[in-house]
Order: C-alpha cells, then structure tokens, then sequence
C-alpha cells in the first residue's frame, strides 16, 4: 500500500489536467489531428492513460477502505486493550488490599505469638516457683512433723 498522501496528491494533479482538457478531451484530440494515420494511435495512446487513471483512481480507493478498516480494527483493539488494563487495574488493587489485609494479619498473629510466648515464660517461671514453694513446704512439713507428735482429739 504505497503512501496515502502521495497517492492522494498524485490523483489530485491528474483530476487538475483531466479538468483542464475538460469532458471534450477525445474530440479535442480527433480535431487537433493533423495526420489520419496516427489518429488511431493516439486515441489507443489517450484510451490507455485514461484507463491507467481509473485504474490508479481505484487502486486509491482500495488502499483508503483498507485504511478506514485498519483505523476501525486499530480503535477496536485500542477499547479492547484499554478494557483489559482497567480490569488488570482493578485486579492489582484488589490483591494489593488482599496483601495489606495479610500483611494486618500476619503482624497481629506475630504479636500474638510473642504475647504467647512471653506468657509461657512467665508461667514456667511461676511453675518453678511454686515447685519450689511446695518443696519447701514438703520439707517444713517433714521437719516440723518430725519433732511433733500429733494427738487425736478426743
């Protein structure tokens, strides 16, 4: 498909020289014969350029429908891709609040974990404590029921 303005400028001068010869063109050429016997020459000569006008006049026409359905399928494509980012958009704000809501999560579930493990520690620490507490009381208890005898009431 040669260039549109150039095939354009080309039919413009054409359709200038054609209207400057006017519709008369072909009797113009029979009258301005001086010689008969090359009447039949220059008016295949005339047929042709005519016909190779026509012929360029149309290839013009192809080549502007071929255009207009390449600008309809361009300005298709162009919606259908504008459609597909929006909605591409839309996907990457929704996964991006997703992550911010694991992200919450994640953070809450880790502090959790430390409250919880902290929690541990101190329980264990209590545990040993109170194992100790009981030790020695179990031991006071030996040591003082030892020296005491107990009497029934009575």
């Amino acid at each position: 498909m040669k260039s549109i303005a150039l095939q354009q400028q080309r039919i413009k001068e054409e359709l200038r020289a054609a209207y400057a010869l006017g519709n008369e063109s072909r009797i113009k050429l029979i009258l301005n014969q001086e010689n008969p016997d090359t009447f039949s020459r220059m008016l295949r000569y005339h047929e042709y350029l005519v016909s190779a006008r026509v012929a360029r006049i149309d290839d013009y026409h192809r080549d502007v429908e071929k255009l207009n359905a390449l600008e309809t399928v361009f300005a298709e494509t162009l919606a259908e891709r504008e459609a597909v980012i929006r909605q591409l958009e839309q996907q990457h704000a929704s996964l991006e609040e997703s992550r911010s809501v694991r992200q919450k999560n994640i953070s809450a579930l880790a502090l959790k974990y430390r409250q919880t493990g902290s929690e541990i520690e101190r329980l264990k620490l209590d545990r040993e404590q109170l194992e100790k507490v009981v030790v020695s009381v179990e031991r006071h208890i030996r040591d003082v029921g030892a020296t005491t005898e107990f009497k029934p009431f009575s």
